[in-house]
């Protein structure tokens, strides 16, 4: 039993020795044949990405998928954008796989409706740009901003502003509404006796309280309803893209069942 004991306790270093001998292969091995990595493209933006993930023609930019803010906060600092002293909205997003030739003809298409719902017989509700080599639409519009409409009580503005949208090859679509002004004070004969200007209007400084928790009566109604028309403006222009994907996976699924 004695002789069996000394036996084990002399083959232990060998067999250390053997372990470590094994571990070094195997790490040389390793080092030899590494696992692959995964390594995120920096050149498609993380919202792209993610929607190619998640199957969605269209991804908002990274800067615009926050969630949004809601109740009176929504109208508040920041809620109306300068750029160079000038009020300018933007929102970008992307239409996966898709180019130019793709993207502008449905922009163009809606930049054009936004035109044709605008009030009737006006100057200055036209196309100014029409570019589908450049893939840029730029349309000048007028429509009613209407704040009450009760018996014997309209209480509306004549909101006017520049809409373009900038389509590149790689499914970039930028939308731009500024150039915004405001005709106030209808008369009998439709005609608007006031003009305010967006940025002498509706921004922080002429908008919002010193303290800056509220929005004054007056301008903060025209601040309000320009916050709502342009978000509604730019969700209308995605949804046209969605409806468009939707109308051709209907095909496809058509297409393969006729099959």
């Amino acid at each position: 039993m004695k002789r069996i004991l000394s036996i084990m306790l002399l083959s232990l270093p060998l067999f250390s020795m053997a372990e470590t001998r094994l571990m070094q292969t195997l790490s040389e091995s390793h080092d030899l044949i590494p696992y692959p990595r995964i390594r995120e493209d920096k050149t498609e933006p993380k919202s792209v990405r993610i929607a190619r993930i998640e199957g969605k023609a269209t991804a908002l930019a990274p800067e615009s998928v926050k969630p949004a803010p809601t109740g009176v906060s929504k109208y508040l600092a920041g809620a109306v954008p300068e750029v160079n002293g000038i009020v300018t909205f933007t929102q970008t997003f992307y239409v996966l796989d898709k180019n130019r030739e793709y993207t502008y003809p449905i922009m163009r298409d809606f930049a054009k409706s936004l035109v044709a719902g605008s009030v009737p017989n006006s100057l200055r509700a036209r196309v100014l740009t029409d570019d589908a080599q450049a893939g840029n639409a730029v349309v000048k519009v007028e429509e009613y901003m209407t704040f009450k409409k009760k018996f014997l009580n309209l209480d509306r503005a004549q909101f006017r502003f520049l809409f373009s949208a900038e389509c590149d090859d790689k499914g970039k679509v930028k939308m731009t509404i500024t150039q915004i002004s405001y005709g106030y004070e209808e008369d009998n004969e439709g005609k608007f006796g006031i003009t305010y200007k967006a940025e002498e209007w509706i921004t922080d400084k002429e908008a919002i309280n010193k303290s800056g928790t509220k929005l004054y009566p007056r301008s903060g109604k025209f601040r309000r309803f320009t916050v709502n028309r342009v978000e509604d403006i730019f969700n209308a222009a995605r949804e046209k893209f969605e409806e468009k994907k939707k109308a051709e996976d209907k095909k496809k699924i058509n297409k393969l069942v006729g099959e």
